[in-house]
């Protein structure tokens, strides 16, 4: 039995946009709880078996504020009229603040039978349902209209008191207005069922070779945009794995050499995307990938408290497709994700 309990806080002040001019700024506050249980029954040698069978259960709840404060909207931002919208501005305040649950269950199961005295079977299965529940409400709390002079960034204070009543109904137009709010809610339920198949056969007692296959997936969700406080729903994203390799040991297991090759199909990945004022990145199912490499391993033990080890790993990792409005990322790396690794 394993039982996990993770309490996090986290606390953010920033510029809003990340630009040099004066357009607001944000306060995020986040408190998240998650509780983890697993329960595995572990077999050995059993008429040929060995594995495990296994249940795990997952709680995890996040709860979310956000601030923006002093924001600066054009009107051409809300209403599709750039020649207007490039004279008419405000500042605007707004609340959000958000939930995000989810419930996730899952039994599994993996065993290796011996056929022969060199072959052996790899089977798995797992079976993954999450639920979840997200919910957002968004408050205006001030949008103060002016008019913006030609190459000006503020106000033009002669004209203030003509254009204030218009320009508040301009953006009132556009849904930007002192208490305009909305609660949305959703609620989606996600399942697989993820199979793992492989073959392991010893050369000698010291070498074996190995082939598996295996899917895994991560379940959907959603995003709250905190431009609108709109809830961005996405689907889960899935991977097809195909591994080979070898596993050797020598002069009494003191020396050991494991080296694998993997191919990988990943569909409708979740990738993040920024929303229509750049403020945020929302996850959405934007990409398709592949990813192949090979991974070297090499200990060796030298003494009763001491062990020497190399290791190497060569990665490709790009976009098949990584499409978002009129950005195209197609054929790009992974960020962060480097081509050679190595340690010792």
């Amino acid at each position: 039995s394993t039982t996990g309990l993770i309490r996090s806080r986290n606390h953010e002040f920033a510029d809003y946009d990340t630009s040099t001019a004066d357009n607001g700024s944000y306060q995020f506050d986040q408190n998240g709880r998650t509780l983890t249980q697993e329960l595995r029954l572990n077999v050995r040698d059993w008429n040929g078996l060995t594995g495990l069978v296994g249940l795990y259960a997952g709680r995890f709840r996040y709860d979310s504020s956000n601030q923006g404060r002093d924001l600066y909207v054009q009107l051409g931002e809300v209403l599709p009229v750039p020649a207007v919208g490039d004279l008419i501005a405000a500042r605007v305040d707004f609340d959000l603040d958000s939930k995000n649950d989810a419930d996730n269950v899952a039994v599994f199961t993996e065993f290796d039978y011996q056929f022969t005295e060199r072959l052996t079977l790899i089977g798995g299965l797992r079976y993954d349902r999450e639920h979840a529940e997200i919910y957002s409400n968004y408050q205006i709390t001030r949008a103060d209209g002016f008019v913006v002079a030609p190459e000006q960034a503020a106000p033009l204070d002669a004209l203030l008191a003509q254009i204030t009543v218009p320009a508040l109904f301009a953006f009132q137009t556009g849904g930007l207005t002192p208490g305009t709010g909305s609660g949305r809610q959703i609620k989606a339920s996600y399942d697989a069922l993820l199979p793992k198949i492989g073959l392991r056969y010893a050369l000698t007692p010291e070498v074996n070779l190995f082939l598996t296959y295996v899917e895994a997936y991560r379940a959907g969700g959603g995003d709250v945009d905190t431009q609108n406080g709109d809830i961005v729903q996405y689907d889960p994203e899935y991977t097809h794995t195909v591994e080979t390799g070898l596993r050797t040991a020598w002069f009494d297991r003191r020396l050991q050499t494991r080296g694998n090759v993997y191919y990988t199909k990943w569909t409708d990945q979740q990738v993040q995307v920024p929303n229509a004022d750049g403020s945020a990145l929302l996850t959405q199912n934007a990409a398709d990938s592949t990813l192949y490499g090979v991974e070297l391993e090499n200990s060796l033990r030298l003494g009763a408290a001491s062990s020497v080890y190399l290791n190497a790993g060569y990665a490709h990792a790009r976009f098949d497709r990584y499409e978002t409005g009129s950005n195209d990322y197609s054929g790009n790396r992974f960020a962060k994700a480097p081509e050679w690794t190595g340690s010792a």
